[in-house]
């Protein structure tokens, strides 16, 4: 169980704070030994949450002095079109006038099972998912009612991976495919009634289908020094069929906006991609491991689920590319009492997928697009010590230089922007004991 009775938030217009938890969790399985080479896991697990989530923190998209909109640096000069604006520094003081629940509930079902058939292991390890979820979102941050939705998703999958694993002549190797069935129904209800006097109804059901094959082997060069190489072919097949319909506020009678609203798309994206992965183990000692790896993936596209104005806005973003290189070393001392590991690596991200202030339409929102171009430089530092049977103390440093390219948002945003969710510097220590009470439990 996870509780937490107050959150980061406060918000002066409902007089509390936000972001209470209430998750509570639950998990079993069942192992059953066929024979001495083949055994069958099955695991359940589930989740149901009672919580709160905030808003975000206000922005004004009209200008007062004809300063850029918006200004989170100083943001008395943006307001929206009734003239409100938050000047209210803190960023964890938020102007929304609605509670924000979150409720959801998850069902997880996974088979394991594993042979050995001499010549190579086979795993096959099937999953289902049974998902749902409703949380309310006061997206125009403020006390009015411009845009609030309160939105509800269901989503089921089911995948099968089967892989076998062998060694062959000192190469270990591992080989496989995988296949994926995702169905995602939304329904949204929200209004507007505030801003133009009219509530929507969002929708939308998107199926998609995956597939892949893919391998890996460690290939021993010398007794110190293994090449590492991986390749994966992936297909994602994902359709999308929804849009916006809006009401007059209060009735079921369709609202007059010819020519922009409903929205609606019927549409389909597919994407091949081909992922690798190289990399040299250099062990100069038994204690000592020296490495390098290079990679590159892709991460799929897809398409925005939330309000519109304009069938446009419902066009799909695309697929992110990364391309990643990483040096490091680790250490062991004092009989393996101590350790220390670090690592450099740069981050090489094309069509970059990121949460953007978009407009659609009548509103200005946060929705999922691409950047062009980001990169990220990091440091990696950390040092773990056993003093004594059962206690473990772990101190680690983290160092990022992140930078966004250039994109536009209807006005363009120059290059040089950070990312967000990634501090430059991050600390980070575990204490961690464990004493055997009585036999069986630790």
């Amino acid at each position: 169980t996870e509780q937490q009775d107050t959150g980061y938030w406060y918000s002066p217009y409902l007089k509390q704070d936000l972001g209470e938890k209430n998750v509570f969790r639950e998990r079993a399985q069942a192992l059953w030994q066929a024979r001495e080479s083949l055994s069958f896991l099955l695991k359940f697990e589930a989740e149901q949450n009672d919580s709160q989530i905030s808003s975000g923190k206000f922005f004004g998209d009209n200008s007062t002095n004809g300063d850029p909109c918006p200004d989170f640096k100083h943001p008395a000069h943006c307001v929206d079109v009734a003239g409100f604006t938050d000047t209210n520094p803190d960023p964890f003081t938020v102007s929304t006038a609605h509670n924000a629940p979150y409720n959801s509930d998850s069902k997880n079902v996974t088979l394991h099972i594993n042979d050995d058939l001499g010549w190579a292991q086979l795993t096959a390890i099937t999953g289902y998912i049974d998902f749902s979820r409703q949380f309310y979102i006061d997206a125009d941050a403020e006390p009015l009612a411009f845009a609030e939705f309160d939105q509800n998703d269901q989503v089921q999958q089911a995948s099968q991976e089967i892989r076998l694993a062998g060694n062959a002549g000192g190469v270990e190797w591992v080989a496989g495919t995988y296949f994926s069935y995702d169905k995602v129904h939304s329904f949204t209800p929200g209004t507007l009634r505030d801003l133009a006097g009219a509530d929507v109804f969002i929708h939308s059901d998107q199926i998609t289908h995956s597939e892949a094959v893919f391998g890996q082997a460690k290939w021993p060069i010398t007794d110190q020094l293994t090449l590492i190489t991986g390749l994966r072919v992936s297909h994602e097949d994902r359709s999308y069929v929804g849009g916006s319909e809006f009401f007059l506020a209060g009735t079921n009678i369709a609202f007059p906006c010819p020519g922009l609203c409903p929205t609606f798309e019927d549409a389909s994206i597919k994407d091949t991609s081909l992922s690798w992965h190289a990399g040299l183990n250099w062990k100069p000692s038994e204690n000592t491991l020296v490495y390098f790896s290079a990679a590159e993936s892709t991460k799929s596209g897809g398409f925005f689920n939330g309000i519109t104005f304009q069938s446009e806005a419902l066009a799909p973003y695309k697929p992110e590319h990364l391309t990643d290189y990483e040096v490091g070393v680790k250490s062991n001392f004092f009989d393996g009492k101590a350790q220390i590991d670090g690592s450099v690596f740069y981050y090489d991200y094309h069509n970059y997928q990121a949460q953007t202030f978009t407009s659609v339409g009548l509103v200005s929102l946060i929705k999922l697009g691409n950047i062009p171009y980001a990169n990220v430089y990091g440091l990696d530092l950390g040092a773990t010590w056993l003093p004594v049977d059962g206690l473990s103390l772990r101190a680690g440093l983290g160092l990022l230089s992140t930078r966004l390219g250039a994109f536009s948002v209807g006005v363009p945003v120059p290059g040089g922007n950070e990312m967000p969710d990634a501090p430059d510097t991050s600390f980070n220590g575990t204490i961690r004991y464990e004493h055997s009470l009585f036999e069986g439990f630790t």
